[in-house]
């Protein structure tokens, strides 16, 4: 973007893949709480969830490289492939046995906030350039991703789908809260918490690098500066924490935001805009689709936006 456009483009790409790491983490406390607060711990305010979350979690993110987080990663994965089979699993029993319930294939009130937690879908976006760094074989890196961003689709449009199909209406924004009673949908909720707070520190570390870069200077061996940096970190969380707090007085509606704000021009606006200042051909095929681009992520930015922000908790 720098070059694309000058150092005022990049501050706003970097502003953008820090509001949207941080609401990506925010996304996550609020999940595990709401989920522990929904089956586990409902005494418990969802609140104060938030903060033992940010707690636990302050220790891992004070981890500077990529790779040392690779163990923490594999075990969330692992979770994340074994929580998919059996959550499939449970959804189709639910469906042989109670059937399709009714359902409205369009909810015209809510298309705009659906669209927006559609984009949330991009969240991942800011991780590409820290894990191609790390990456043992870079020239693999683009089929692996196209691999992972299709396989993505394709869980979350089936997941969704065969919810809505088992509980319509009543489905809630974590479809696992609707899982039937019994110690598998527990395992699943359970293991559901753990995926989110071992994803965290990764899915921090850009905003965290960013932020850094702007209120503190580079670290110098044996020095204080090490500890200046992980109280930063540590209390960097502790924002975090304050802002999922906020949050979850409507989960649809902050994700919706994140998503339609952040998300978005960081998939479609802003790399639209590097391939039409800096590759395509003035008046060519490819400038009109990069405008097309542009016009239509800030469009859709905008406006669902504000629409998310009038209707929230509606």
């Amino acid at each position: 973007m720098e070059a694309a456009t000058n150092r005022h483009g990049r501050a706003a790409v970097s502003v953008c893949v820090v509001l949207l790491q941080v609401g990506t983490c925010c996304s996550y406390l609020i999940n595990v709480a709401e989920m522990l607060h929904k089956t586990f711990l409902p005494s418990v305010e969802t609140w104060v969830l938030i903060c033992c979350e940010a707690a636990i979690i302050s220790p891992l993110v004070l981890i500077r490289n990529v790779a040392k987080l690779s163990p923490v990663n594999l075990v969330g994965g692992a979770l994340t492939i074994l929580g998919i089979c059996v959550a499939f699993g449970l959804l189709g029993n639910q469906l042989s046995e109670g059937g399709v319930v009714s359902v409205r294939p369009v909810n015209r009130h809510g298309l705009m906030v659906c669209i927006g937690i559609a984009c949330f879908a991009f969240e991942g976006i800011g991780l590409v350039i820290p894990i191609y760094d790390s990456c043992r074989f870079p020239d693999k890196f683009a089929r692996v991703y196209a691999a992972t961003i299709s396989t993505i689709v394709l869980l979350i449009v089936s997941m969704a789908l065969l919810g809505y199909l088992a509980f319509g209406d009543k489905t809630n924004t974590l479809v696992l809260v609707n899982l039937p009673a019994g110690a598998l949908s527990k395992a699943i909720q359970l293991t559901f918490s753990l995926v989110m707070l071992a994803s965290f520190p990764l899915q921090l570390l850009p905003a965290i690098r960013l932020v850094e870069g702007v209120f503190l200077r580079p670290s110098r061996p044996m020095t204080w500066d090490k500890h200046v940096k992980s109280s930063f970190r540590v209390l960097f969380v502790a924002l975090v924490a304050v802002v999922s707090v906020f949050g979850a007085t409507s989960l649809d509606h902050f994700v919706s935001l994140v998503g339609a704000v952040c998300g978005l021009p960081l998939a479609f606006v802003f790399p639209a805009i590097c391939h039409q200042r800096l590759v395509a051909t003035p008046g060519s095929l490819d400038a009109l689709v990069d405008m097309a681009l542009i016009v239509l992520g800030a469009v859709m930015t905008v406006s669902v936006g504000a629409h998310t922000v009038a209707t929230w908790g509606a």
